[in-house]
């Protein structure tokens, strides 16, 4: 670097001192700097479950999750990098939204798409002896919305390539319809899914104590997952379609697949946390990891007994571990 004087009169004042590009750069940035942390989180759970003791295609479904998951961090912080790194100071990169940013939006609705195909599949196990209406419909319809965020999402991010210049401002009408379509089908999948699974859990109660309380955690778990899930997609709704001109949105953009995969792998995980919690609190059967209420375990109580409460036997609640939703039969 040469070691001349240099004339400050030579820069128009402006120019020199630089351009406040916070609300350019800020949601994304901290965008990222959360989408991190959440990968971080992402892996603990995911070195948590390996190698797992799922059937395969579940396995396949986590290594597939945590490996779109990495690589959805590695494009945003190259993203990030471009416009900050190399082409610093220049406005001209800002007309429109790099490469690397529009390729990430392919992994993130394959990674929601992966997290519907499994709840739809769950919900598909625990509901074979329903009606045909309810064993069909309820993961049907999963999986319909599902499709149909899978595919929007897909063409939103072909439009974010091909539009290009009319995405971070200026939207193209086509690219914000593509978005709508796929974060609502999202979205509303997501909200069945939950309300099907809890639905399903409080009606199995026994009125054990211990079964019950199993029960209320796993409602818990899932509740808070569809919840998560559900804000963060109807923020970034709210967000993106405030305003043509403002990116907030892109915080929540670039960690909507963070949301997907931590959830995947916290609900992956709930079940061998509650299988613990109910082993050593003496309620677990070894056969297909049975629950029980702990007087019945211990075979304190004799036929008659529950005879005289409920009429009948009382229900044997199971959680398969690898649905991790309960399912009931008579002793």
């Amino acid at each position: 670097m040469s070691t001349a004087e240099v004339d400050p009169t030579a820069f128009p004042g402006s120019a020199w001192i630089g351009y406040n590009m916070v609300d350019i750069f800020a949601p994304f940035y901290w965008g990222c700097v959360a989408s991190f942390v959440l990968a971080g989180i992402t892996i603990l759970q995911a070195w948590n479950y390996f190698p797992g003791r799922d059937r395969l295609v579940i396995r396949l479904m986590a290594w597939l999750m945590i490996t779109l998951d990495v690589a959805s961090s590695i494009l945003s912080a190259h993203g990030l990098y471009l416009y900050l790194i190399p082409q610093f100071g220049s406005m001209l990169p800002l007309a429109g939204i790099n490469r690397f940013l529009a390729s990430e939006c392919y992994l993130a609705v394959c990674i929601a798409f992966i997290s519907h195909l499994y709840f739809a599949w769950q919900i598909w196990t625990v509901l074979q002896q329903k009606s045909a209406v309810v064993k069909y419909g309820l993961p049907g319809s999963i999986l319909a919305l599902g499709i149909v965020a899978f595919v929007s999402g897909i063409v939103c991010a072909t439009f974010m390539i091909i539009d290009d210049g009319h995405v971070l401002t200026g939207r193209s009408a086509r690219f914000e319809m593509a978005v709508g379509l796929s974060k609502a089908a999202a979205s509303l999948a997501d909200v069945i899914a939950t309300a099907a699974l809890c639905f399903y859990l409080a009606s199995s109660q026994t009125g054990f104590k211990n079964t019950d309380t199993m029960i209320k955690r796993l409602m818990g778990y899932i509740i808070q997952r569809g919840l998560l899930v559900t804000v963060v997609q109807i923020l970034f709704m709210i967000l993106f379609f405030m305003s043509k001109t403002r990116l907030e949105w892109l915080a929540l953009h670039v960690n909507m697949t963070k949301v997907y995969a931590n959830t995947f792998f916290a609900m992956l995980n709930a079940r061998e946390h509650v299988k613990n919690e109910s082993f050593h609190s003496g309620s677990l059967n070894s056969s297909k990891v049975g629950y029980y209420d702990s007087a019945l375990a211990s075979g304190k109580h004799s036929e008659g007994h529950y005879r005289n409460r409920s009429n009948s036997f009382p229900k044997v609640m199971q959680i398969d571990t690898q649905t991790s939703v309960i399912s009931s039969h008579e002793m």
